[in-house]
C-alpha cells in the first residue's frame, strides 16, 4: 500500500512529456511481448540445427582410418555405426523441423526448457557412439538404446509443449493431441524396450533394426497428429 502510494506520487511527478515517453515504452514492450513465441519459435529452431550440426560432426571424427589392411573391416563397421547414428539424429531433426513448422509456432518457456533437455541427452550419441565403436558389446547397445529411448521421449514432450498453446482454444485438438503423444510414449517405449531385450543375445541386428527406425520415420509423415 505504501509503495503504491509513493508509486502514485512519484508519477504525479512526471511532466506530460515524460508520461507519454512511458507510455511509449510500455507499448514497445507490450509489442515485444507478443513477438515473443514467433520469435522464440525461430530461435529454437536456428539453435536445434547448429547444435545437431556439431553433434554430427563431433561423430564423424571418432572414425579412425584404418593403419593396416587388417583393420579394414573394423574401419567399414565403424563406419556402419556412425551412419546408423547420422540416420537417427537426422530423423530427430526432421521431426523437429515438421513440428515447428506446423505447430510449434508459440513456444513457451517450458517448450525451451524441454529442447535443451533434448539437445543435451542427444548430445550424448557421439559418447554412446564412440563407445560402441571401441567395443562392439551387448552392454555398450543396451546403453545406446537406453540414450535412444530417453532423446525420443524428449522429442514428443518438445513437440506437445509447443503444439498444446496453438490449440488452447480447441477442445477437439487438444484431445487429438493429447491422444496422439501418448500413442507415440507407448509405442516408443514397446520398441524400444523390445530392442533394448534384443541386443541382449543379438547387438548386431538392434543395431541394424536402430537404423530401420529413422529411415522409416524420414519416409512417414508425422504432420498430422493422428488425424485421418
Amino acid at each position: 500500500m505504501v509503495n503504491k502510494m509513493r508509486r502514485d506520487k512519484d508519477i504525479s511527478r512526471l511532466t506530460s512529456q515524460d508520461k507519454d515517453e512511458i507510455i511509449k515504452i510500455k507499448e514497445k514492450i507490450k509489442k515485444a511481448q507478443q513477438k515473443e513465441p514467433t520469435k522464440l519459435s525461430q530461435d529454437l529452431q536456428a539453435f536445434n540445427n547448429s547444435i545437431i550440426t556439431i553433434i554430427m560432426t563431433i561423430i564423424v571424427l571418432e572414425i579412425k582410418p584404418p593403419i593396416h589392411e587388417l583393420h579394414y573391416g573394423y574401419f567399414l563397421a565403424n563406419i556402419g555405426i556412425f551412419l546408423i547414428t547420422f540416420f537417427i539424429i537426422g530423423s530427430f531433426w526432421y521431426d523437429l523441423h515438421i513440428a515447428f513448422l506446423y505447430f510449434v509456432r508459440k513456444p513457451t518457456r517450458i517448450t525451451a526448457i524441454l529442447d535443451m533437455l533434448f539437445l543435451v541427452v542427444l548430445a550424448i550419441f557421439p559418447v554412446m557412439t564412440e563407445w560402441i565403436m571401441n567395443e562392439h558389446s551387448t552392454f555398450a547397445v543396451i546403453n545406446y538404446g537406453i540414450v535412444f529411448l530417453i532423446v525420443q521421449l524428449l522429442k514428443i514432450a518438445v513437440e506437445y509443449s509447443g503444439a498444446k498453446p496453438e490449440f488452447k482454444n480447441s477442445r477437439i485438438m487438444n484431445v487429438f493431441l493429447v491422444r496422439y503423444s501418448i500413442g507415440r510414449i507407448l509405442s516408443s517405449i514397446s520398441i524400444n524396450i523390445f530392442l533394448i531385450i534384443l541386443s541382449i543375445w543379438y547387438p548386431g541386428i538392434a543395431m541394424i533394426l536402430y537404423l530401420i527406425i529413422p529411415i522409416i520415420s524420414l519416409l512417414t509423415p508425422t504432420h498430422n497428429l493422428g488425424l485421418r
